[in-house]
């Protein structure tokens, strides 16, 4: 998947919006990576699947108690 569609991707997992190089959802902000195959971790092969993407979530302290615990949830589904 080439860069712009990879973010896409990840919006439409998510239910957020692309904005340049990551993607915002309410409280919570995705910046995410696909990995080069070179550059995979080990570890990932070791635990039985294939290490392709990296994900990061950062919830907003700007939000509020709700709209953190939502984003809070989110993340777990998509793992």
């Amino acid at each position: 998947m080439k860069p712009p569609e990879f973010m896409t991707f990840i919006a439409n997992a998510t239910g957020g919006e692309v904005l340049g190089n990551f993607v915002r959802r309410d409280a919570l902000d995705v910046t995410a990576r696909q990995e080069d195959p070179a550059e995979v971790s080990p570890i990932a092969a070791i635990l039985g699947f294939d290490h392709r993407v990296t994900a990061t979530f950062r919830l907003a302290n700007r939000a509020t108690e709700e709209a953190r615990d939502e984003a809070t949830r989110l993340p777990q589904p998509l793992l």
